[in-house]
């Protein structure tokens, strides 16, 4: 197999995808706009009244969401569970590593959504559109005031400002938002095959595109069209107060590599092994470290060391929350207010409550021992962590039951086909806390490894 070709064909295949989302998504909520305002000007009115009141309360949900540089001391902090800066912060103030990450760039919603890019609404959409809201709303429409609303940096000065902002990072540097990880890195991740953080694929014409920037002859500039980062934002991290952050980070190269089939490849041409960084996800549940999963859940195997690590990682976890614990951290997710909101699912609402500590904490194997990667929302029905390992076990209206050590996915699960998503034989893959410190026993950390 040529590593590069797949490699291409992976960065590709995400780009394209990429594109045909945020086209579809465009033209899907055109075509629901649309719907809704030919049923006239009433019913149009108390649509966009809704919307507006949605808008209202997400932002006053979010207006009570800390920043990570104003938690210094205990007091109740509701912050944005899937801001990583947050979890990098209190793991430093608990002794634990932490892969670094440097704030280079923040913007505003209204400077994102500059140079986010734009997707074209067909004429035959866009104008019936406009004609419906300006019949509904016809005695609400006045000239813009131009002078009431300044216009800020320009598209050209914003973009200029994502090539200024990678001047100083070094070479062998990632870049994500606080949110998330690029789609394009998660992808090429999935291969197996990645050595570092140079360039995964040359476009041609001087162009060519790396772990959340893009290089354009001699500079790089961030990457802010993602779907993934676009996505995310826009869907319960993104107001007129919240900023969008892109942090610069080390490529760290883990001290423990496995090799195993590639279950995405399976069946393709691309089909074979790849060798996969030993990564750990480690679950909290309302303040309680309840369980810890091989991120990449095809590679471990039941053995002594694997246990050891996973243990590893969820003792280092433990020590952030408690810490999180003692700053009084309140985990907030918009879309599980927006649940609570609606008063329909009170069992969802119960066990995830306002002042809930619920999160997951991915880390690192390295030569120092575990180093937090990042962290983010706990595992629930609604916008949660993936639970790796523990896809299919004891699933219950969403949600799985990630109490436990999940070296391995259970054997019939296969994590790109939800059908296979269903409890099974956890023997050797899910195992209890009790089994996974006997089996760690075995390992002695200072052993030579045998020829």
């Amino acid at each position: 197999m040529d590593k590069q070709k797949l490699l291409d064909f992976v960065t590709r295949a995400t780009v394209s995808g990429n594109m045909q989302s945020r086209i579809g998504e465009a033209r899907r909520l055109a075509g629901m706009t649309l719907k809704e305002a030919m049923k006239g000007p009433k019913s149009l009115r108390t649509a966009v009244q809704g919307v507006a009141e949605a808008q209202q309360f997400a932002e006053a949900e979010q207006a009570t969401w800390q920043q990570p540089e104003d938690i210094t001391a205990p007091g109740r902090s509701p912050i944005d569970a899937c801001d990583t800066r947050h979890w990098l912060a209190m793991a430093e103030m608990a002794g634990v590593p932490t892969v670094p990450a440097r704030t280079i760039l923040s913007l505003s919603e209204e400077e994102f959504g500059k140079v986010a890019g734009e997707v074209k609404i067909p004429e035959a959409i866009r104008k019936p559109i406009k004609r419906h809201f300006e019949k509904a709303f016809r005695s609400e429409i006045v000239a813009r005031d131009t002078d009431a609303h300044p216009a800020g940096r320009s598209t050209e000065e914003l973009h200029q400002s994502l090539y200024d902002a990678m001047d100083d990072v070094p070479s062998g540097y990632m870049v994500r938002s606080h949110i998330s990880g690029s789609s394009l890195l998660k992808a090429v991740a999935g291969t197996g095959l990645i050595e570092g953080a140079s360039e995964f694929t040359d476009l041609g014409g001087g162009m060519k595109l790396g772990p959340g920037y893009i290089t354009a002859g001699n500079r790089r500039c961030i990457d802010t069209r993602d779907e993934r980062t676009v996505g995310l934002y826009a869907k319960g991290h993104s107001s007129p107060d919240l900023d969008i952050h892109f942090l610069a980070r080390p490529w760290i190269t883990a001290s423990r590599f496995l090799e195993a089939e590639d279950p995405h490849r399976h069946g393709s041409i691309f089909a074979g092994k790849g060798q996969w960084p030993c990564e750990w996800r480690v679950f909290v549940e309302h303040g309680t470290v309840v369980g810890v999963s091989s991120y990449y859940a095809w590679i471990c195997d039941p053995e002594p060391e694997n246990a050891f690590r996973a243990l590893e990682a969820a003792d280092s976890a433990q020590r952030i929350v408690d810490k999180a614990k003692e700053l009084e951290i309140e985990t907030r997710i918009l879309d599980l207010e927006f649940v609570r909101r609606g008063g329909k699912h009170p069992t969802i609402s119960r066990k995830w409550a306002r002042d809930d500590l619920s999160c997951t904490l991915d880390f690192i194997e390295t030569e120092e021992g575990p180093m937090l990667l990042e962290g983010g929302p706990g595992h629930n029905p609604v916008s949660g962590a993936h639970p790796c390992g523990f896809m299919g076990a004891g699933i219950d209206k969403g949600w799985c039951d990630t109490h436990g050590v999940a070296l391995r996915a259970m054997p019939h699960i296969n994590l790109g086909e939800p059908k296979t998503w269903k409890d099974g034989k956890r023997r050797d893959c899910i195992l209890t806390w009790d089994d996974a410190r006997d089996l760690a026993n075995d390992f002695t950390p200072s052993a030579t490894p045998a020829p």
